[in-house]
């Protein structure tokens, strides 16, 4: 069976000057080398009339159709439809060929009444709980299809008790729960006397798993059947919140894959950056649901290319079947990054999310699933300091020799955000680092800080010499924007309102009135809240250390303040 449509697209593009935001892989694909195109000019005249039309009614869900030239400049005849124009300038299209979509119709059709025919052979009740009508609907998969119910989960609740015994009654209310929370991949054995006739008490085993669009639960589906009727193949297990391959089975696939059969193998780990962030400012239920969707737009990419899983809290581990082509990797990685981009927006959520992605092949790079798993490992960690929201393919010329890397695994990168270590674990293992002299430099500290202490952004300046020397982390400043706004740091009146060298701003409009200079700048670098530190280095020249928020405004956590000058004390060594 055919698992992806390959011939459709969606693209997200500024209504203005259609410049491309993000798009799925296969619209990627079919860019190849035009990938700086805007969309407007993949299009004849008539067709950005048309499409100028539509975006400027907000002619929402009604398609239409455009043609849209490829490479060698044919014409291809798209059913097209507007899903979205928001406020800040964004429209969502989303398009399939004409003559793909006939025939993927008429495979579906095919495909639904071999479902259909093979259902049919099963004596079993099958039911759906849609989210949006709260109404859970049970039926038989005859050919007419016979509605058993139709009630609300309360509803269901009340039919049921007097139906169990008294272990039942907890189990209902458990499948109930599950069945209203989303949950993925339960199952439940009970003794039932018959859930819509009378009859003997049956065992009866209760199987549904949550379905989810874009990240959000939309119905729940299951069957009701008796205990043993159907013996079950044995299948690899899943989360059940974003319902990928857990950990064990995924790690075990992608080795049995490599170290077993020798199969050729792509394998990216994929980590979500400063997830912690939206946890601790917005909810542990705010974050479910950002790995839900971040699950989902994964999943999407991926389906019929290999498998996903997730490794950890915000990590999530792909196998794919290999590419030659590298620019079809490159497509897919893109697209999942950009995906989970544009998940989330500050204008829309106050909070917006990114990723960093590593990536390795087998057997080209390494020759064991273990090795090849470090090489990915250590490729994240690039791509986290080197500014996160990007991905690294593994590439001898600019990243070394396996050899090198694996003698030196991450160490050299940053502390593992797998460890599961406390801010004082960190902090005395940063130290240690120091203390020690294992050369790790300065750059992994603020990496980590930024990792671990809900600091977005890290800007180190040279108070002598009034410029820049680093920074790390989210929104990274252009040249423009340092040249322009670096000297607010010896403002006079912003420094009378230093302590001992501290100076700590939850809201930039705190300082409007105390200097509209500074106020300014600091605007223009798009900070929303700092913490200052002066620091004298073992040269006796002066720096200061910028802590700041840029995309969601911190409130500084003051029990955090004996960290940060411990800090102090660490980079007065180092600097």
């Amino acid at each position: 069976m055919e698992n992806k449509f390959e011939n459709f697209f969606e693209v997200k593009f500024k209504k203005d000057e259609y410049h491309i935001v993000t798009a799925n892989t296969s619209f990627y694909q079919f860019l190849g080398e035009r990938l700086y195109h805007t969309f407007d000019m993949l299009m004849p005249e008539e067709d950005k009339s048309l499409l100028e039309c539509k975006i400027q009614e907000k002619i929402l869900n009604q398609c239409f159709i455009l043609h849209i030239f490829d490479k060698d400049k044919s014409v291809h005849e798209m059913v097209s439809c507007l899903m979205e124009c928001d406020e800040t300038g964004n429209v969502l299209i989303q398009m399939a060929e004409l003559d793909s979509l006939y025939c993927e119709d008429n495979r579906l059709k095919e495909e639904v009444q071999d479902y259909m025919a093979l259902l049919s052979q099963f004596d079993g009740t099958y039911f759906v709980y849609e989210t949006s009508s709260g109404i859970l609907t049970c039926f038989q998969f005859k050919p007419d299809k016979k509605v058993l119910a139709s009630f609300t989960l309360e509803e269901a609740y009340e039919k049921v008790l007097k139906k169990l015994d008294e272990k039942g009654v907890h189990k209902a209310a458990c499948i109930l729960s599950d069945i209203r929370e989303g949950m993925r991949n339960f199952r439940y054995c009970m003794n039932v006397k018959g859930v819509f006739h009378d009859g003997p008490l049956t065992e009866m085993e209760i199987c549904g798993t949550a379905v989810y669009q874009d990240g959000i639960h939309t119905k729940t589906v299951g069957n009701i059947v008796r205990a043993g009727i159907v013996n079950r193949m044995e299948a690899v297990r899943r989360d059940q919140l974003t319902g990928l391959i857990l950990k064990e089975d995924i790690t075990n696939l992608a080795r049995n894959q490599i170290d077993v059969l020798k199969k050729k193998t792509i394998i990216a780990i994929i980590d979500i950056d400063d997830f912690k962030d939206v946890n601790d400012n917005f909810g542990h239920m705010k974050g479910d649901e950002v790995l839900r969707k971040c699950a989902a737009i994964i999943m999407e990419e991926v389906e019929g290319l290999g498998s996903a899983g997730r490794i950890g809290g915000d990590e999530f581990f792909i196998v794919l079947d290999y590419m030659e082509d590298k620019e079809e990797l490159r497509s897919l990685l893109r697209s999942i990054k950009n995906g989970i981009l544009n998940a989330y927006s500050v204008e829309r959520d106050g909070f917006s999310i990114s990723t960093s992605i590593g990536c390795a092949c087998y057997p080209e790079d390494v020759d064991n699933f273990n090795n090849l798993f470090t090489l990915a490992d250590y490729l994240l960690y690039r791509a986290k300091n080197k500014g996160k929201n990007r991905y690294i393919i593994y590439n001898m010329e600019k990243h070394g020799t396996v050899e090198e890397i694996l003698s030196q695994g991450i160490q050299n990168i940053g502390i593992s955000s797998r460890r599961g270590m406390n801010k004082a674990e960190i902090v005395c293992r940063i130290a240690d680092q120091v203390l020690e002299g294992d050369n790790y430099p300065v750059k992994n500290i603020f990496n980590d800080i930024v990792d671990y202490f809900g600091v977005e952004r890290i800007v180190l300046y040279s108070l002598d010499e009034k410029k820049v020397l680093f920074q790390c982390g989210n929104n990274l400043m252009s040249q423009e924007q340092i040249e322009s706004t670096s000297d607010y740091i010896v403002d006079e009146s912003l420094q009378k309102l230093y302590d001992k060298g501290v100076l700590i701003v939850n809201n930039i409009k705190m300082i409007e009135n105390v200097s509209m200079d500074a106020y300014k700048k600091l605007k223009k670098q798009g900070v929303l809240s700092f913490m200052h530190h002066e620091i004298t280095g073992k040269n006796e020249r002066k720096y200061l250390i910028s802590y700041e928020s840029v995309i969601i405004r911190n409130t500084w956590n003051m029990e955090d303040m004996q960290f940060f000058r411990l800090f102090d004390r660490i980079f007065a060594r180092c600097l």
